[in-house]
C-alpha cells in the first residue's frame, strides 16, 4: 500500500500543493494528469523522497518514507522524472552500475547480474560502453526508465514517461510500461491523457496544486463521455449569432472559436441522446450563414481535460448561465454535476 496524506507545499508563501491525498494498493496503478505547471512534478518528487512537504506524509507499507531511518524504504522507490540528470563522462553499464549502489546493492556479484537484467530487459545491451552523454534524447530517456527498475521496486514513479520522444518511441514506451510495471505500484504523471489512461486503472485531475478529480477512469468516461459534441464551421458576422441557442434546453454548453476574420466554430455540448442539427440550420439559414461543415460526436475525456488546458484561452467561450455548469472557464475548475 502507497498512502499519501494531506499533502502541501508552499514555496516562497506560494501553495504549490494543497491538501493532496489518496492511496493505491499494491499491483495497481495512477495516473495523475493536468495542466504544465499544475504541480504534477513537485508532487512527483516529494513521492520519491527526493523533496520534502512542508506538510503531511507519504508512507509505503505503512512506513513514513521521511523517517530519517525510512533509507530501506526509499529503495523500495523506483523514480524516472521528468529532469533526468546523469553524469556524462560515465559509460551506460557504469551509470547503472552506479546507480545500483545507491540503491544499496553493494554485493558486486548481485550488482552485475541486476545491471545485465535491466540491460536486458530494456534490449540496450548494444549500448553498455556508450558514453552517457554521446546518447540520442531518445536513449537517455530509456536510460532514465531502465534505472528505475533497478532493484526490483515496490513503487514505480514516471514523471512525463514520453516526453521528447518521437510517436513509434512513445507508443513502445506506454506499452513497455503497461506490460512491465503490473506487478509494481505504478504512478504516471503526464500532461497527455491517452497516455495516462492506457496505462493506468485510475486517474487524478490536477489543477493549480490541487486534486480536482479522483475515479475511475471508466467512471470518468461514464459520467463525462455519454454527451455529445456538435461542430459547425461557419462564417458571417460572430456577434449575430450569439445569443440565439441560449434558451435551447439540450445545450449545456457553447463555445465560440474564432479562426480569422470571418471564420468561426460554434461548438455545442448536448445532454445524452439528444440532436439540434435541423435547428442550428434552420437558425443559420435565417442569418444568411452557410454551414462549411458540421460533426456530431460524443464527448471524449479528452474533451474534458482539454478544457482545463485550453479554458480560458478562448475569449469567445460562453456558458450558459442559465444551465448547469461544468466548467468555470473564469477558475477552470471541474464541477460535479448530473444531468436532469
Amino acid at each position: 500500500m502507497f498512502k499519501v496524506n494531506n499533502i502541501y507545499k508552499k514555496e516562497d508563501d506560494e501553495d504549490m500543493l494543497n491538501n493532496i491525498s489518496f492511496r493505491v494498493k499494491d499491483n495497481e496503478s495512477l495516473g495523475i494528469i493536468g495542466p504544465h505547471k499544475c504541480g504534477k512534478s513537485i508532487l512527483m518528487d516529494i513521492l520519491a523522497g527526493v523533496s520534502l512537504p512542508s506538510s503531511g506524509n507519504v508512507e509505503l507499507e505503512y512506513q513514513n518514507i521521511f523517517n530519517p531511518l525510512s533509507f530501506y524504504t526509499k529503495k523500495d522507490i523506483g523514480y524516472a522524472p521528468q529532469e533526468f540528470n546523469y553524469y556524462p563522462n560515465l559509460t551506460v553499464y557504469e551509470f547503472l552500475d552506479y546507480v545500483a549502489i545507491l540503491k544499496d546493492i553493494v554485493n558486486k556479484k548481485e550488482r552485475l547480474l541486476e545491471v545485465e537484467r535491466i540491460l536486458d530487459l530494456f534490449d540496450i545491451q548494444r549500448l553498455r560502453n556508450k558514453l552517457m552523454k554521446n546518447l540520442s534524447r531518445s536513449y537517455k530517456q530509456k536510460i532514465n526508465l531502465a534505472q528505475a527498475f533497478l532493484g526490483n521496486p515496490k513503487v514505480l514513479l514516471f514523471d512525463e514517461p514520453t516526453l521528447g520522444l518521437n510517436p513509434v518511441d512513445a507508443n513502445d514506451t506506454r506499452e513497455f510500461l503497461k506490460r512491465e510495471s503490473k506487478d509494481h505500484i505504478t504512478i504516471v504523471a503526464s500532461h497527455i491523457l491517452p497516455e495516462v489512461s492506457s496505462i493506468c486503472k485510475d486517474l487524478i485531475i490536477m489543477d493549480e496544486g490541487k486534486i480536482i478529480v479522483n475515479d475511475l477512469a471508466k467512471n470518468l468516461s461514464k459520467d463525462f463521455c455519454q454527451r455529445n459534441i456538435l461542430s459547425v464551421d461557419t462564417c458571417g458576422n460572430l456577434n449575430d449569432v450569439k445569443g440565439k441557442f441560449d434558451d435551447y434546453d439540450e445545450v449545456l454548453l457553447i463555445d465560440y472559436i474564432r479562426r480569422d476574420e470571418e471564420n468561426f466554430t460554434i461548438r455545442f455540448e448536448l445532454k445524452k441522446d439528444t440532436d439540434i442539427r435541423k435547428e442550428v440550420f434552420r437558425e443559420l439559414n435565417s442569418l444568411h450563414m452557410p454551414i462549411n461543415n458540421m460533426t456530431l460526436e460524443p464527448l471524449t475525456l479528452e474533451d474534458l481535460y482539454g478544457r482545463l488546458e485550453t479554458f480560458g484561452e478562448i475569449p469567445e467561450a460562453k456558458i450558459k448561465a442559465d444551465k448547469p455548469k461544468v466548467v468555470d472557464i473564469k477558475t477552470k475548475r471541474l464541477k460535479n454535476m448530473e444531468d436532469k
